[in-house]
């Protein structure tokens, strides 16, 4: 399909500031993708239908550069020109093992190895190509669990529902696929439809944990690949929509900020059974300890007289 004349934004990022520049360019674009570009560095790229204000580009890049404490670097925009951009971007971009799991765009021949899990995702607006080490991380921590039962799951901060549809994939599980970006939501629910599992996933554009996810509880499974300010933030809402047993798989923060991320959950109970560190990112799986049952009270006789 031949499309009007689109404008390539990139930048080439040391990985731990991968996040902060996806979050710089998505004002911009209406795709944005990240792609490893060599030792230590990423390449971040946006595709946008009007070039972008260069003093606005620039000052976003510096923000971005200054949170993730890296020097800024110099957005390159260059303009495509009656070519079928999609492809043009999808073609860099290659199947993603992680754990069980093969993660392929539309671009790629479908055919999965024996005794992995395909999961079919375009880069698109919305977070969650699988290429991203955070994304990877989870795939890995959900592959780890898949003899644990799992009947009901929530994925908070779902993007693209890479990772919902993961779970559903994997476990048959019923999943609530929530995010704060309706543009998220209605993705995940596309690629929910392509991978053959529309029914087993529900979602929900909300900010945080909304009244119908928690009536959605308690979950076997939460992941949330989201940031560790949010993270921290909303502990105290993730942890009691957490059943017995239950297990929650957290990343999308960078590794110096885990201890912060770490403090949160283990105050609340849970135990941390595993963390995995890849290339700068961090991914924490935990298990809520299953309450003892209660005994049942003693009736208590009167005296007689």
């Amino acid at each position: 399909m031949r499309e009007p004349a689109m404008w390539l934004i990139r930048v080439v990022v040391p990985p731990a500031a991968v996040a902060a520049f996806e979050t710089a360019l998505a004002p911009f674009c209406d795709a944005v993708s990240a792609l490893e570009a060599g030792a230590d560095a990423w390449r971040v790229e946006g595709l946008a239908r009007q070039p972008p204000d260069a003093v606005s580009l620039d000052v976003a890049c510096r923000l971005a550069a200054a949170a993730a404490g890296v020097p800024p670097p110099v957005p390159a925009t260059t303009r495509l020109v009656e070519r079928d951009w999609v492809a043009c971007v999808q073609s860099d971009m290659p199947a993603v093992t992680a754990g069980c799991f093969t993660v392929y765009g539309s671009h790629l021949d479908d055919r999965v190895a024996r005794g992995r899990i395909g999961l079919r995702i375009d880069a698109a607006q919305a977070f969650g190509s699988g290429h991203h080490a955070s994304t990877a991380g989870c795939l890995a921590a959900l592959s780890g669990l898949r003899r644990q039962p799992v009947r009901r799951a929530l994925d908070l901060g779902c993007g693209s529902g890479v990772l919902a549809i993961a779970i559903a994939r994997l476990w048959r599980a019923r999943v609530i696929a929530a995010d704060i970006d309706p543009r998220a939501t209605d993705e995940a629910a596309a690629n929910a439809g392509r991978n053959g599992v529309g029914p087993w996933i529900r979602t929900v554009a909300t900010d945080g944990i909304g009244r119908s996810v928690r009536a959605a509880g308690p979950f076997d499974l939460i992941v949330a690949n989201i940031l560790a300010r949010p993270l921290v933030r909303l502990a105290g809402a993730i942890v009691p929509c957490l059943g017995d047993g239950g297990w929650l798989i957290l990343s999308g923060f960078l590794d110096p900020t885990a201890a912060a991320v770490a403090r949160a959950y283990a105050v609340r109970g849970l135990q941390l059974v595993q963390r995995r560190d890849e290339a700068g990112w961090t991914t924490l799986v935990y298990r809520r300890r299953r309450r003892p049952p209660r005994r049942p009270r003693r009736a208590v006789t009167p005296r007689a007289g």
